[in-house]
């Protein structure tokens, strides 16, 4: 009767230390292909991450507010109407939109 070869000593981890490289190879390119997918994302939306979004669905359609700071620029401030009144100039309507509505225009 023959014996089957016994499994050296360090099989199993040569085994697991196979099995680490190669989830290692599948997910770190994946994971960098990723972040650098996410940060173009941020990056062509940047204005829109300081849009008052809480303030803006809840105003009624009647009022226009900005959504990005940027819209305040080149004499934007003028064309919005805020339920709170008006801005009185681009840095008022630019910090309206930084605080999500909480600073409120200075023109009633």
């Amino acid at each position: 009767m023959t014996k089957k070869p016994r499994a050296y000593a360090g099989q199993a981890l040569v085994e697991y230390l196979w099995v680490i490289v190669v989830i290692a190879l599948v997910c770190i390119p994946a994971m960098m292909f990723l972040n650098e997918a996410q940060e173009n994302m941020f990056a062509d939306h940047q204005d829109g991450l300081n849009a008052p979004s809480l303030v803006t669905a809840s105003v009624d359609s009647a009022y226009n507010v900005p959504t990005s700071a940027k819209e305040c620029k080149k004499d934007g401030w003028k064309t919005f109407v805020t339920p709170d009144g008006t801005f009185k100039n681009q840095g008022d309507c630019q910090s309206w939109v930084v605080t999500n509505g909480r600073n409120a225009p200075a023109n009633p």
